[in-house]
């Protein structure tokens, strides 16, 4: 947080694509910097199909990018010593590959608190991110398989939400 609405991100393009319609789970942890003067609230995810970031200079995503995951408390993130987690549930419009982290709010639609008057800004250190699927399975395996073609029980079929492959044996009693 600077007095001009500067701002500066941090950015990664993921390993993988994320796939259309999936439930993720995506946390990292934040820790102010001792040089800081402000703590703030507004610390945010933003997922996106291309880099989003301008090396031209110190301009925030405002009017761009909104946040897909925000710090969930709203609490305003002062500690210098230990670590802050900010996490949520994201489900993907299929294809994004970057990840962008950092305050997408103006200064006005950031909450303050005055941590260090001899400091500037307000900077985090960040750790420990994680985006993974998070879909909660949900596995239908028939119990009785009578292929004897008279349309009942005919068709062996395992219907999940979530798994992406599955390993099965059938034997006969």
């Amino acid at each position: 947080l600077a007095n001009n609405d500067g701002r500066e991100y941090i950015e990664t393009q993921l390993s993988a694509p994320l796939v259309v319609g999936r439930k993720y789970c995506v946390e990292f942890y934040v820790s102010l910097a001792n040089a800081s003067m402000y703590g703030i609230d507004a610390i945010g995810v933003c997922f996106s199909t291309d880099s989003v970031l301008d090396n031209t200079g110190f301009y925030p995503l405002l009017s761009s990018y909104t946040p897909n995951i925000s710090n969930a408390s709203n609490n305003i993130i002062i500690d210098t010593v230990g670590w802050s987690l900010v996490s949520g549930i994201y489900f993907a419009s299929g294809g994004e590959k970057f990840i962008t982290i950092g305050n997408f709010n103006n200064n006005a639609g950031t909450d303050t608190s005055v941590v260090n008057s001899a400091g500037s800004g307000s900077y985090f250190y960040i750790d420990d991110v994680s985006v993974y699927g998070c879909d909660t399975s949900s596995i239908e395996i028939p119990n009785v398989f009578t292929p004897n073609g008279d349309g009942i029980n005919d068709v062996f079929l395992i219907n999940n939400t979530a798994l992406e492959t599955l390993h099965y044996e059938i034997y006969n009693r």
